[in-house]
Parts: structure tokens; sequence; C-alpha cells
């Protein structure tokens, strides 16, 4: 799009967030960008006043856009929430972000608008740098986005930005403008899916031949906290990981062969660590995908366990080692207790004999294949 009047619906998320939302919104409302329209989504919150938000809106919205209000009667998630709110979306770009969080400053709309409308047609997401920041939005503890990093990822095609985005979540979806022509022609977002609407939306985009542009501007403050940052174990915390393990046999698996080794394995620990933290908790996971995956990739995985014995050597053979001698002990306690004996016991003195020392044979196999597994990981480091 060449227009320099494009429309911009924004759309601000809201759940519990009623201390912070009047910062959101006087963030959107200071905007130098005119042509504007604002859609406030809010998921049923506990705390969410609606006559207040409207009070402060006919306040504040100087330029009287239009406003829309979206009042869920029951909680039905992040995604879902969204999706609802694109249907009332007129405009041509979408920008979208939570109650909690602000918009750095008055241009950020205008620059975003100005930088989308000098890329190729092939560019349906720009973003630009999102600030993480303290509580009260006062001090910036970290860069969301590696500026060297992001230049590079807008010279990459668009399934090289699909690879990287396999493994990174390399976007905050509330420092990105979206082409709402696309959203629309991918379905929206994808509500499989809980609490991650950005990560699998930007997954979706470079898969379908699209690409993501960085913009180098300061376009969000974002107040630490949420889901994703939490510690605390909590039903929301366990279905955002859910979400996790989904978003990599929904979008990262089905291209699990043209990954690097490198990055492969980074995949299967990621998923690996998200399912044991949800079996962990008390929680299941049909893991049915990942078992599939691992028979499609029968050879990565047998690389991936030789590795990881090799790197355990130590350990293992320890253990392994304290296994045999066990088994041996016993053995011999019971091959002495069968020559001692000469009535009915030393029958079932003997099976126990031959039951520990067939025991011992293959842990001792065991041993020597580690010790096998270790010399040949030697050979292929000294080589």
């Amino acid at each position: 799009m060449n227009n320099r009047n494009n429309k911009v619906s924004v759309i601000l998320i809201h759940y519990n967030q009623k201390k912070f939302i009047n910062g959101a919104l006087s963030s959107i409302f200071k905007q130098n960008y005119k042509n504007l329209e604002l859609i406030i989504a809010d998921d049923a919150s506990k705390d969410f006043n609606l006559d207040a938000v409207k009070k402060f809106v006919n306040k504040q919205n100087r330029n009287k856009f239009k406003v829309k209000y979206l009042i869920n009667k029951e909680n039905i998630g992040t995604v879902k929430n969204l999706n609802r709110a694109l249907k009332q979306v007129t405009g041509d770009y979408v920008l979208i972000f939570a109650a909690d969080d602000e918009l750095y400053d008055e241009k950020v709309i205008s620059k975003m608008v100005e930088f989308y409308n000098k890329q190729d047609d092939d560019v349906s997401i720009v973003f630009g740098q999102c600030l993480m920041m303290d509580e009260k939005l006062l001090n910036i503890k970290e860069k969301f986005i590696d500026v060297k990093k992001a230049k590079e990822f807008n010279e990459m095609s668009s399934f090289e930005q699909y690879k990287v985005l396999s493994t990174n979540c390399f976007a905050a979806m509330g420092a990105c403008m979206l082409s709402v022509k696309m959203l629309k022609e991918e379905n929206c977002f994808d509500d499989r899916l809980m609490y991650i609407e950005d990560w699998t939306y930007f997954l979706k985009t470079t898969l379908s031949n699209h690409r993501m542009k960085y913009i180098n501007y300061n376009c969000l403050l974002h107040r630490d906290g949420g889901i994703s940052h939490t510690t605390n174990v909590t039903k929301a915390k366990i279905d955002f990981v859910k979400d996790l393990l989904r978003l990599s046999e929904l979008y990262v698996f089905l291209n699990f062969k043209k990954f690097s080794e490198k990055d492969k394995n980074y995949i299967v620990k990621r998923y690996i660590e998200n399912r044991e933290y949800v079996i962990a908790n008390g929680y299941e996971y049909d893991d049915s995908n990942y078992s599939k995956l691992k028979k499609d990739n029968l050879i990565f995985f047998a690389k991936r366990k030789l590795n990881q014995i090799s790197s355990e050597f130590g350990p293992r053979l320890k253990k392994q080692l304290k296994i045999e001698i066990i088994l041996l002990f016993l053995t011999t306690i019971f091959l002495t207790l069968y020559r001692i004996f000469v009535t009915g016991l030393s029958t079932i003195f003997k099976n126990l004999t031959l039951f520990f020392l067939i025991l011992s044979i293959v842990e001792f196999i065991r041993i020597l294949m580690l010790i096998f597994i270790k010399i040949i990981y030697k050979i292929k480091d000294i080589k």
C-alpha cells in the first residue's frame, strides 16, 4: 500500500488491568496519526468499569475517532477475544497491545505506517522495538529485540524467517503493525491455542510466503509480568505451556527435517522441558505428535540419544557400575546359599543365582556399550 492516509485499527486487549488502562488509552489518544479507530476488548474482567472507561475516553479522545467496546460475559482467552475484536476492524492495518502496556511516544503509529508503505507487497508485518520495563514503566530492564539480528532478519526470505521464528518469538505483538487483508485471508489467529496469538501468527505468515520487516524505532513500553513471565504454577500458566507444546506440533514439527542439527536439538529440548513441566505439576498432555516425530526421524533421535549418553558418560558409568556390583554381590550370596543348603531350598537359591547372574551379564554388556560409545565419540572429537 502507498496510501499515506491508511486507516489504522487499534485493538486494546484488557483483562484485569484496571489500574493501567488509562495509561494505555492516553498513549493512543496522543498519537499524531489521525485516521484511527479504537476497539477496546475486555475478556470478562472482574474489575472492568465500562462507565469509567467511557468517561475517560470521551474526555481524552480529542480527535473524535470512533471507539468500539466489546465486553465478554465470560472469559474466552486471549486468542478468541482477539478474533472476536478483529471482526469489528475496518482499517487497513491493525495494531494490538495489552492494556497494561503503552505506546512509546506520539509518533509510533505514523512512523510504522510510513515505514510500512515503503515495503514490498510480500511484507505483511512491520515490527519495532519493545522495551521491557519495570512495573511503573520508568526503568528499562532490557530491549526485546537485538537490533543487529533484526537487520539480518530483514534480509532473509520468508522461509528463512520462519526457521528463525521456530526457535525464537522474534517480535512482540504489541510492537507490530499487521495487514488486515492478510489477517482475514489467513483466518485470523489460531484459536486452537488459548493465550499465544503472536508467535503462531508470525509462523503462519512466514509459511505463507510473506515476510516481516523491522523498523528501528521504539514502539512499545511493556510492563513486566504476565503469564509468560510468572514463575507461579497456576492453571493459566499450565495452559500457556500447553500452548507452547501445540505451537511446536502445529507449526514447527511439519518442517523438522529442514532445520539444522543445532536447531533440531533446541526444538526437541524445549518441547521435552515444557512437557515435563506440565506433567510434573500434575497435569496430563497427549504427546502423540511428538511420538510420530520420533518415528519419522529415527536417525536424528538415535544420534541424539547417543550424544546424550556420551555427554553423561561419567554419571551413567558410575550408576551402572554400582548396579553391577550389587548384582554380583547378590549372585555371590545366593550361590553360597545354594552350596550350603542341600534341602529343597537349594533349588530356589540356584534359580535366584542364575537370575542375578543373567542380570549382571546384561548390565556388564551395557557398561561395555557405554564405554564403546564414549570411545567412538572421543575418536570423532580427535578427528
